[in-house]
């Protein structure tokens, strides 16, 4: 019976290997299973075909009760093949004729699990077969059942795998080493794995693409396309045409409608062969054409849903239809109008933009081509060259839409602004950018600092933090860079764009950027702009007008900046600025916004002070040198020389060459700015040391006050009362440090000129009042030059007001100073040292060293003090002629200065001598007597003149003796001289005979102290 035929013919194909014999099996079998006289198409399948079906199911069962063993699932897996393969044929069949019905409906979903189950078997020829299958299964279900069956497939091929590991196992590798397997065998066995998980893979990928497009049918469709095979013998045609779709017209329409076409162009570029071969062969079948260019020209009209769908598929979930679709951009929109492009020109640029950001490195590779077209094409549709109204459209939507982009997505700033630069610089020209040049400027100048390179600002960062030189030379680098670059051309370009309505525009966002922008380059872009606006575009800054005040106001601020390059761009533009304002409102900016602000309350160190006053120097000399006498009005220009007046003696370099330029702006002199502004002047000085908590200012002031009595004694004014108490106060209040020697000095220099008297004159002043006893009490306390400063402070003060001391307490003055060096030097000999190293000249013997010019000071006091002795005392400021041992007292500290003093030390001693020894001549006092020890005050007086180091101590030495040789008075300088002859001393002051003396002497100092050699020669 047929039943029995059904057996045999199963079992030969099962034997059978080749796939033409696999097919004929089938057809024996449909055959077979058929009544006879019945035709293949038959509205309803036979008992005898429903009963092969079955007995092919139950052939192909996905059993999981099997036996595991080699041979075992060897026959299974031809077991599956065949009966999938004559199942296919049969659903063929069936699938010619009407829907499935009763049985055969049940039968639908095994048999897609068995064809799923094969389409991942290793026959390749199977795999084909099943996937026919599926579509004949859709094809033979009812309408009402194909959703269904459709979740069913989805469902199989989402849970196939792949037979087997699709790479060589470890143990056979082992195997292949030793041998005992054969390797081409194993790489073919291994390739048919791979391609078996390749379809299934290619299946899956239908399926997602499907859903995507959001019309799951349309799979069954792509499954129908052909494929080229060699499966094209008459048998084959026959028993299942693997070459031809099966699907018939009406159910064409019905997986892929016309409403489809427009979302298949992306998928046209599908980077997935199989599912690319899949969507060509369908749009080809379907519609005609083979290519997206053919199919867009073919239906124009469908352009705006393409490049709507195209926008859509751009910010798919999937990475394979972002990359499809990215490949579809480059090719359908290069090309196109802006009228067809401005529908969706936003959604475009904005989708390009986010995936640009895209983390998938697939997208990654293939993003910067769409940029870049992105980028041209705008370029194009924006080309201000061309004009027309497209043109002024186009602008229209993009530069907003730029700088919407910059707020939303920062991470494409480089993309935004090199759109921006080309568009400014294709528009040079014209005024199509006019109503966006309040939008346009500000990014452009964001873009000083956003478009450099981030390598620059983590060097300049380590330089910083390590304090070196080079971080100047790099910062001033960067700026000039920023200037060379093209954003700052073009942002100079459209200035001429500017109106007075979009500069009030520009005027808050620029003075935002100057208070919050973080790179350099953009504050100094700032300041460049507006300095190129009042260069160039004077008509939009009004005299006196808002947008000038404001700017004028913001950019004082600016000079804060702790870069050094952003205070100079900022000095160089408040300059400008402040040519459009008027006298007042530029007087009230620098008075509240620069003076004020710069003074000492508003720092907590020197470092941020000065860093503020540099900047604020360049401003006011740029203000000066810029703005003419029509714009500083006089009570500005007395503020700003008040200011400068003290900190011209500042200690810092930069500081005090910056103010001394700017006062050389203002004044032609020291003297003439003195004379017009000194009553400022001194009121600055006494706020100074009233008001400020900086030591180094108080220095500063006071060096400053030196200078200011030096010429106001000229100027015969001495109205400077609150300047002598507020440093009064200062000092009485001021602790012990390093420089308060200057302050104490100003306060003597103020004193003499406040309470200057002649002698017989009426003294309006005490030592308390006059600060005579403060400044004294720092002529035994602080640093060497501090007492310095103090001693040469005191001699002033008694000179001037002749509140003279005792010359007791003179001397104790020079014996403390005189023991505080000697301490020094007995802790500089008690350093350790190498052997035979000598001890370095530090204090005594050293020219202008701090103890010599203490030394010096307390010698030229005690002169002084020996010069108010007087033989009859008329004033309260005379002395009394030296008592007894005063003078020698001084004689002798001053032979022991001179024995270990310098050169300069010598000269000053002996000048001191010779200023004593005429005083004493002129008031007919005794000098042979005080001037003690006689004979070693002639051996140095020998040694000075025979000194060959310097006719400057040579010269006076002589002129010295021959005074004294002249004075022939009773106790007078020549019986000094005699004295000194006849006595005789031995050893480090040996007394040269007068003759041997003579003969020494250099005959150059002869020939210009003649008159003092004759006189010498007189003496006996």
């Amino acid at each position: 019976g047929s039943e029995e035929c059904i057996e045999k013919l199963i079992a030969v194909g099962r034997k059978a290997t080749g796939e033409e014999a696999a097919a004929a099996v089938g057809l024996a079998l449909l055959a077979a299973s058929q009544e006879p006289g019945a035709h293949r198409s038959a509205p309803e399948a036979s008992e005898k075909t429903m009963s092969l079906v079955k007995r092919l199911m139950t052939m192909a069962s996905l059993s999981d009760q099997e036996d595991t063993s080699a041979a075992a699932a060897n026959a299974k897996v031809a077991d599956n093949r065949c009966a999938a393969i004559w199942l296919a044929v049969i659903v063929r069949s069936l699938a010619e004729g009407n829907h499935a019905s009763g049985a055969l409906l049940e039968a639908l979903e095994p048999m897609c699990r068995i064809f799923v189950h094969v389409i991942g078997e290793l026959c390749v020829f199977a795999a084909d077969c099943s996937q026919k299958g599926l579509v004949n299964l859709y094809r033979l279900a009812p309408p009402d059942v194909r959703t269904e069956l459709l979740k069913a497939i989805f469902l199989a091929v989402s849970n196939r795998g792949v037979t087997g590991h699709v790479l060589v196992t470890r143990e056979q590798r082992v195997q292949m080493i030793k041998g005992e397997t054969d390797l081409g065998g194993l790489m073919g066995h291994d390739s048919l794995k791979l391609a078996a998980k390749e379809r299934v893979d290619a299946l899956k990928d239908l399926i997602f693409l499907a859903r995507e497009l959001q019309h799951p049918p349309l799979f069954i469709a792509l499954l129908d396309q052909p494929v080229a095979s060699v499966w094209a013998s008459d048998v084959f045609l026959e028993a299942v045409d693997l070459q031809t779709p099966c699907l018939p017209e009406v159910l064409q329409g019905q997986l892929c409608p016309v409403a489809m076409r427009p979302k298949l162009f992306p998928q046209l570029y599908n980077t997935n062969t199989a599912a690319r071969q899949a969507i060509v062969a369908l749009v080809a079948n379907y519609f005609g054409c083979e290519t997206p260019q053919a199919l867009l020209s073919k239906y124009p009209d469908e352009w705006p849903l393409v490049a709507k769908h195209l926008v859509t598929s751009l910010g798919a979930s999937r990475a394979a239809t972002r990359e499809a679709s990215i490949a579809a951009a480059n090719v359908l929109i290069p090309g196109k109008t802006w009228s067809e492009l401005k529908f969706f020109f936003y959604d475009f640029w904005e989708i390009v933009v986010k995936l640009s950001d895209d983390a998938e490195e697939r997208i990654k590779a293939v993003i910067k081509p769409l940029l870049r077209m992105t980028r041209n094409l705008t370029l194009r549709l924006c080309d201000a060259r061309d004009g027309g109204r497209d043109v002024d459209e186009a602008i229209a939507m993009v530069a907003p839409m730029l700088l919407k982009f910059m707020e939303r997505f920062p991470f494409a700033m480089a993309l935004y602004f090199d759109v921006l630069r080309e568009l400014v610089k294709n528009a040079q020209g014209t005024d199509v950018l006019r109503p966006y040049v309040q939008d346009l400027i500000p990014p452009l100048i964001m873009s000083l600092s956003e478009l450099e390179h981030g390598s620059l600002s983590y060097y300049q960062a380590h330089l910083d933090a390590r304090g070196e030189e080079k971080a100047k030379e790099l910062n001033a680098a960067r700026i000039s860079a920023s200037r060379d670059s093209v954003s700052m051309k073009l942002i100079r370009q459209m200035v001429p764009l500017l109106t007075p309505e979009n500069a009030q525009d520009i005027a808050p966002r620029t003075r935002e950027l100057l208070k919050v922008a973080a790179g350099a380059n953009c504050r100094v872009g700032v300041c460049d702009f507006w300095q190129a606006v009042c260069a160039e575009r004077a008509i939009v800054l009004p005299a006196d007008g808002k947008v000038a005040a404001e700017m004028l106001r913001a950019t004082a601020g600016a000079l804060m900046d702790i870069n050094k390059e952003v205070r100079k761009a900022a000095a160089s533009c408040f300059a400008s600025l402040a040519r459009h304002n008027s006298q007042e409102a530029l007087t009230k900016v620098v008075s509240e916004r620069m003076l004020k602000r710069g003074e000492d309350t508003n720092f907590v160190d020197d470092t941020s002070r000065n860093a503020y006053r540099v900047p604020l120097a360049l401003a006011l000399s740029e203000i000066c040198r810029r703005c003419g006498e029509s714009a500083i009005s006089p009570d500005l220009k007395a503020s700003i020389a008040a200011r400068a007046f003290p900190l011209r003696y500042s200690e810092d370099d930069e500081v005090r060459i910056s103010w001394e330029s700017l006062w050389s702006e203002l004044f032609p002199s020291n003297s003439a700015g003195i004379e017009r502004h000194h009553r400022q002047l001194s009121a600055e000085l006494a706020s100074i040391f009233s008001h400020s908590n900086s030591r180094t200012d108080k220095k500063a002031a006071a060096k400053a006050c030196v200078a200011l009595c030096v010429q106001l004694e000229k100027m015969q004014f001495r109205d400077v009362g609150d300047l002598h108490q507020a440093l009064l106060g200062s000092v009485k209040a001021s602790a012990l440090y390093d420089g308060i020697g200057v302050v104490v000095r100003a306060l003597a220099a103020v004193t003499a000129l406040l309470h200057r008297r002649r002698r017989n004159e009426e003294s309006e002043v005490d030592e308390e009042s006059s600060g005579l006893l403060l400044v004294l009490g720092y002529c035994s306390k602080g640093s060497l030059e501090d007492r310095t400063c103090a001693v040469e402070g005191l001699l002033d003060i008694m000179v001037s007001t002749r509140l003279w001391s005792s010359l007791e307490e003179i001397g104790a003055i020079h014996v403390n100073a005189a023991t505080k060096v000697d301490e020094l030097q007995k802790s500089l000999e008690a350093e350790p040292r190498e052997p035979g190293e000598m001890v370095p000249k530090r204090y005594r013997g050293k020219p202008q060293s701090p103890a010599e010019e203490l030394l010096t000071a307390t010698l030229n006091l005690c002169a002084g003090a020996f010069e108010q002795c007087r033989r009859e005392v008329e004033d309260e400021g005379d002395l009394d002629p030296p008592q007894e041992g005063e003078l020698s007292a001084f004689v002798k500290a001053s032979l022991a200065e001179y024995q270990a003093g310098s050169l300069n030390m010598r000269l000053v001693v002996v000048r001191a001598w010779k200023r004593i020894t005429a005083h004493l001549a002129s008031e007919r006092l005794a000098v042979s007597d005080g001037m003690q020890p006689q004979g070693e005050f002639v051996a140095a007086l020998q040694d000075a003149s025979l000194d060959d180091r310097s006719d400057r101590l040579r010269r006076p030495a002589l002129e010295l003796a021959g005074a004294l040789a002249k004075d022939s008075t009773p106790k007078g300088g020549r019986e000094l001289l005699s004295r000194g002859f006849s006595s005789g001393t031995e050893g480090a002051w040996r007394v040269l005979p007068l003759d041997e003396w003579l003969s020494r002497l250099d005959a150059a100092t002869v020939e210009k102290c003649k008159d003092s050699v004759d006189a010498l020669r007189l003496v006996k």
